[in-house]
């Protein structure tokens, strides 16, 4: 099997109703210090329901893990490799978020695209660079979801 079919049927397993278009980082309302206003989080994502239908909290998808990579400006595609192969090796349903204005470094379309050509559990991937390079590299990803972000 193919790894873009085993992509495909993960991503169906995790979003029967098909993967959401737009995704909403949920805010976290409190009543006091550490103690989360669980009556107001209930009524915000209430009212974001008919129209959001995926959520993006840090560090987990709900499905799986979020990650970024290392932060350094030294780092070079080959280092991100490591650090990325030994997560997804884990198998669990995993989505890169490429977040250059923490990280230092920016993640190429070659990178993805052969993190995507093995990984059948890398399920979709975040830019938040601005500049898209990874989605206009007009490389094969196999299947894989790309997202922009801001």
């Amino acid at each position: 099997m193919s790894v873009e079919i085993e992509r495909n049927q993960l991503i169906a397993q995790s979003f029967p109703d098909g993967f959401p278009k737009l995704w909403c980082p949920p805010l976290t309302h409190f009543k006091a210090a550490a103690q989360f206003d669980r009556k107001r989080i209930r009524a915000h994502l209430e009212h974001l329901s008919p129209y959001v239908h995926g959520l993006l909290v840090p560090g987990s998808t709900g499905v799986g893990v979020t990650v970024c990579g290392p932060k350094g400006r030294d780092k070079c595609q080959t280092v991100l490799r490591a650090c990325f192969e030994e997560i997804l090796s884990l198998g669990w349903p995993t989505s890169i978020y490429q977040l250059p204005q923490v990280t230092e470094n920016e993640l190429s379309g070659e990178l993805i695209a052969s993190l995507a050509a093995v990984f059948p559990n890398l399920l979709y991937f975040k830019d938040s660079s601005g500049t898209d390079q990874v989605a206009l590299s007009g490389l094969d990803f196999a299947g894989l979801v790309l997202l922009r972000g801001a």
